[in-house]
């Protein structure tokens, strides 16, 4: 980061979300090279002169997981032992959308699930207000005077 400030470094909206794709872009292209790597040293270390006779690997895990530095700790890996998603690139400390990602990660399903039930009430709230206010524009729209002689 070359800028003095934190402030000179922070783009506009699209360019911060241009940023978050390319981060996470390379997120997965690592992913992707990592699990190549993987697959390939599996396939040399067994044997090559006909089909395995032994019974594949029920506990072996292959849906993709969280990308993250092992010295990563956050608790959000659920007691599975893999670290927690972390990006590398330094933009990704003064996102707020990053630092809002990575803050969500860390909370507990239960956590999650109180949010939101806390959102859906909100939203609830707020579009009665608004059918409120709504309402009562078209009042005064209708009954000017009635307005006037309320003052």
């Amino acid at each position: 980061m070359t800028a003095q400030r934190w402030s000179d470094d922070l783009g506009s909206v699209a360019d911060e979300a241009g940023r978050l794709l390319e981060s996470l872009r390379r997120a997965g292209q690592d992913a992707a090279e990592q699990r190549a790597t993987e697959q390939q040293a599996a396939e040399t270390t067994e044997p090559s002169d006909g089909p395995s006779t032994s019974a594949p690997d029920v506990d072996a895990d292959t849906s993709p997981r969280p990308i993250g530095r092992s010295s990563d700790t956050g608790g959000s890996d659920g007691g599975t032992g893999e670290a927690p998603f972390s990006c590398d690139d330094p933009v990704c400390q003064w996102c707020p959308v990053c630092r809002a990602s990575a803050f969500v990660r860390r909370l507990s399903p239960e956590t999650l699930s109180g949010l939101s039930e806390l959102a859906g009430f909100a939203a609830t709230v707020l579009g009665d207000l608004a059918s409120a206010r709504e309402r009562e524009r078209d009042r005064t729209r209708r009954d000017p005077e009635d307005e006037a002689f309320r003052e």
